[in-house]
């Protein structure tokens, strides 16, 4: 759109005025290049807005300068200078900390009104001290400092966003760590309680909710045998395996030790067997160097009118020493009627 505006100013006016007869085609290039750039993909979005920003800059202030300095007397240079070049020349900084970085936007607006000024003060300096200029130059000085003033203004509004986003990044960083398992990378016991206790206190009569308790069998021995270090990667392991088994929704995570927990929402109790069932056999296809075949007991436990989140978990607990009780390497489910074995295998 504004390539079309500038070719047309251009045809119109080019002889008239000698700059704009060079400055708007180069300006009307520029623009080319950065919209076939940016179609083409080869050039940046940031750089895209640099390259807009310095030739409405460049354009702006060279007409700007070009018609102060040859203006014929001091009528004609106060026909530049008026209250719509002062807001558009304001205007620019405000580009500058939208397109750069805030030290960055500093330094470009400080060009961009010192470019004005030099502007001004070539033409009116002369004039102020021939005592020509009389008490326009009040006005003249009023529009530097408020020129000034609003790059300062800028600025403090800038610095004071910035250090909210990254105190807000601050937060969510100290969050995200407070809520994940330094050793595996997946949610921690405290992460997965307060969702647990957050699902469950939401849920109600028709909600179907479910947990699985896993408890890696033997894993006592793979420390005793071949160190922490390798009993360290045998959890990451088992966490990378869970999480791409579970479904999206799920929420995976390490109750700690060896044990990890899935909480999963909208499940009922077949699913949720069969959830367990999938991880069971998932983790006893997988095997660990120097280690071999992982295998793991699973309680599962779904969720009653009546349950709070100790509850739930205690009967996931219940189900989970039942499947150790039973040979291990099998998922077991607690209901409240009675406990049902629903698939096995033999550690």
């Amino acid at each position: 759109m504004g390539i079309p505006i500038l070719l047309t100013v251009w045809w119109t006016h080019r002889a008239d005025d000698p700059f704009l007869a060079l400055a708007y085609p180069l300006s009307a290039a520029s623009q080319v290049v950065v919209v076939v750039g940016l179609l083409r993909r080869t050039m940046g979005v940031r750089t895209a807005e640099r390259v807009v920003l310095a030739g409405i800059v460049v354009t702006y202030l060279g007409g700007l300068g070009v018609g102060v300095i040859t203006a014929p007397d001091l009528a004609s240079v106060d026909e530049q200078l008026t209250l719509s070049a002062l807001l558009t020349v304001n205007l620019m900084p405000m580009l500058a900390y939208v397109t750069f970085d805030t030290s960055r936007a500093l330094q470009v607006s400080l060009a961009i009104v010192g470019a004005y000024i030099g502007i001004v003060g070539i033409r009116l300096v002369p004039e102020a001290l021939s005592g020509r200029l009389g008490g326009e130059a009040t006005d003249y000085l009023s529009q530097m400092i408020f020129l000034l003033a609003a790059v300062g203004l800028l600025h403090v509004i800038a610095q004071v966003k910035s250090q909210a986003a990254e105190a807000r990044l601050t937060a969510e960083a100290m969050e995200e760590l407070a809520n994940t398992d330094a050793l595996t990378g997946i949610a921690n016991r405290r992460q997965l309680h307060q969702v647990l206790e957050e699902w469950v206190g939401a849920a109600g009569a028709d909600t179907n909710l479910a947990v699985v308790l896993i408890d890696l069998d033997h894993f006592k021995r793979v420390n005793d045998r071949h160190g922490h270090e390798t009993g360290d990667a045998v959890l990451r392991r088992v966490a990378r395996t869970l999480v791409d088994v579970a479904r999206p929704g799920d929420l995976v995570g390490r109750w700690g030790g060896e044990e990890f927990l899935v909480i999963a929402p909208a499940t009922t109790k077949d699913e949720a067997v069969g959830l367990a069932e999938a991880c069971r056999v998932a983790l006893s296809a997988t095997t660990a160097p120097a280690v071999g075949r992982i295998t793991a007991s699973f309680g599962v436990a779904v969720h009653l009118d009546d349950d709070t989140a100790w509850t739930l978990l205690r009967r996931a607990d219940d189900a989970l020493y039942q499947a150790k009780a039973q040979g291990r390497d099998r998922v077991e489910i607690d209901v409240a009627d009675g406990r049902e074995l629903r698939a096995s295998g033999v550690a």
